[in-house]
C-alpha cells in the first residue's frame, strides 16, 4: 500500500507510542525509553524510562557525556 504524510497524518491515532532503546557504542542496552508522539506536530507529549537493569555508575556517566541527562 502506498499513502502520503497527509494521508498517514489523517489516519493516525494522534498520538503514537514509540519504544527507543538506549544503547552504548558497545550495543549493551542501557534501558528502554518509551514517549508519547504527537503526529500532528510530530512532537513527544511524553516520554518515560521502561523498567530495565539496574544504572551503574558507568551508564551514568556514559549517558551525561552525551547529554541525556538534564541535571549534573
Amino acid at each position: 500500500m502506498q499513502a502520503d504524510p497527509r494521508m498517514l497524518e489523517q489516519n493516525a491515532a494522534r498520538t503514537a507510542n514509540v519504544v527507543v532503546p538506549v544503547k552504548k557504542l558497545n550495543g549493551d542496552e542501557i534501558f528502554e525509553v518509551e514517549c508519547g508522539i504527537n503526529t500532528l506536530n510530530q512532537s513527544v507529549s511524553w516520554a518515560q524510562v521502561k523498567t530495565g537493569p539496574p544504572v551503574t555508575d558507568d551508564d551514568v556517566k556514559y549517558l551525561r557525556a552525551r547529554n541525556f541527562c538534564s541535571e549534573p
